[in-house]
């Protein structure tokens, strides 16, 4: 005869990685309130006789706790048994994942810890600076000049403007802006101490200040009938200056008073040099000529025959004994002549790649040009060789270069509102000598299109140049 079995009342429920286990007393199927006759539960509506007991359904909720409890004990201890080997293996598992996650943490910590050179074989900072930022204004730069006892550069703009900034390697800052004019200022030039700027004006005026205070000490407001285009101090008391017509004039700025006015030439004069023996002044002219001029007797000395494209600018050479002239011409010219011999030149420099409209002479015989493609390149005169392009102004004409009082920092302007800087140490190398070069070894085309140190645009073979090779190892995110 089968009997019926009512659920237990539970007292506790434990889960662990799923399973349910049951927690509290369990009474015996033997009780009598857990028993049943078959003429009570015919009473009760129960199932008929003779029918197979059924053990009643649990369904497990929220709010039920407790568990089925079996009537045999053999089950129940085989249930305890297993019980007791998941317990076992759980509490062998939990270390396991533990030491697991101890091994990824310190696996992260080495990789936070490890040096982005370690990760990617190369290093990943940047370089030192060895040149200031460049410097940005608002309209076109006309001149600039570096300051000959001081960390100094003096910027002249179209709009009449002159500024004074100091530099460092890292940084460059205004440090003085001169009293704005309504004309143009287009030439600059310091005194030899650098205590005075003495400037030409569009409006044919003189100017000098101070470069302590930045205060005009003197102006010369009629100096020439047209814009003064180059000024150059001689001495403590004269200044020679030159304006569009082709006027050369000398002038006692102490005593507001000119001393000599020539005009021999029908353009502008680009630019004027004078050595330090003070013999000859000597300026160029955008006609063409260079004509030289007695500074003892204050006569024209020389004029040379006509070029057939303007002359812009002018460097002394090996000691000041060779004098190299720029020229605005597509066949790339630089004559060379000796100096107080103004009459013809000696040597020309050929093969340049586009007109000349600015040089300085960094030693002897190195010269750096800025030409009308907007390059600064570097070359060496007698021998002639082109050592490469020093920087670029995206093809832009280079208006102006001026070399710091060191010879190591270069600065240029252009039409891009730009002045910019050029780290030129390099130049003063054994690798940039020539004393193994024939006196008359033509200069090489290719070489004025070589990229140096210095120039802010790498060749596109240089694209991969600092990844590690594969003989030195290193790893990569592809790898």
């Amino acid at each position: 005869m089968g009997s019926y079995f009512s659920r237990p009342q539970a007292t506790g429920l434990s889960l662990r990685h799923g399973r349910r286990r049951q927690c509290g007393s369990v009474r015996s199927p033997s009780s009598s309130s857990e028993m049943t006759s078959p003429s009570a539960a015919r009473t009760s509506g129960g199932p008929p006789r003779n029918s197979v007991p059924i053990r009643s359904t649990i369904t497990a909720s929220s709010d039920m706790v407790g568990a089925y409890a079996p009537a045999h004990g053999q089950r129940e201890a085989l249930n305890m048994s297993k019980r007791q080997k998941l317990d076992d293996s759980t509490a062998a598992e939990v270390p396991a994942a533990n030491s697991s996650e101890s091994d990824s943490s310190e696996e992260e910590d080495d990789v936070e810890a490890a040096k982005p050179e370690e990760i990617w074989g190369y290093s990943t900072k940047l370089p030192q600076r060895t040149a200031p930022p460049d410097i940005k204004h608002k309209c076109d730069v006309l001149n600039l000049k570096f300051h000959p006892q001081a960390d100094r550069l003096v910027i002249s703009t179209v709009d009449g403007k002159i500024a004074i900034h100091s530099y460092s390697a890292e940084r460059s800052d205004l440090a003085l802006t001169l009293p704005k004019c309504r004309s143009t200022c287009r030439a600059l030039e310091f005194s030899g101490d650098g205590g005075q700027l003495f400037s030409g004006w569009a409006d044919g005026s003189l100017r000098i200040h101070s470069m302590e205070t930045g205060a005009l000490k003197r102006r010369l407001p009629a100096a020439h009938p047209s814009g003064v285009y180059s000024v150059l101090p001689l001495t403590e008391r004269i200044v020679a200056s030159g304006d569009d017509d082709g006027t050369v004039k000398l002038w006692d700025y102490r005593a507001r008073k000119e001393v000599m006015s020539v005009k021999q030439c029908e353009d502008y004069i680009s630019d004027l040099i004078a050595d330090d023996d003070q013999r000859y002044l000597v300026a160029s002219s955008g006609e063409g000529t260079i004509t030289s001029f007695s500074l003892r007797s204050r006569t024209v000395h020389t004029q040379c025959d006509m070029y057939e494209a303007p002359l812009t600018c002018m460097t002394f050479i090996k000691e000041q004994k060779k004098l190299a002239v720029g020229m605005a011409s597509d066949q790339g010219r630089v004559p060379i002549f000796k100096w107080g011999h103004f009459g013809e030149h000696v040597n020309v420099f050929k093969g340049h790649p586009s007109s000349i409209n600015a040089m300085v002479a960094a030693t002897d015989s190195l010269v750096i040009m800025g030409y009308d493609d907007g390059e600064i390149r570097a070359c060496n005169i007698l021998p002639y060789k082109y050592f490469g392009v020093v920087g670029q102004h995206r093809k832009l004409p280079v208006e102006a270069l001026t070399l710091s009082r060191d010879g190591r920092l270069l600065a240029s302007c252009s039409h891009d509102h730009l002045v910019r800087f050029w780290d030129v140490a390099y130049l003063y190398e054994r690798r940039f000598e020539t004393r193994g070069m024939e006196w008359q070894q033509r200069a090489k085309k290719g070489d004025a299109q070589k990229l140096l140190p210095s120039s802010k645009v790498k060749p596109a073979a240089d694209f991969f140049s600092d990844l590690p090779k594969d003989d030195q190892g290193g790893t990569f995110f592809w790898d």
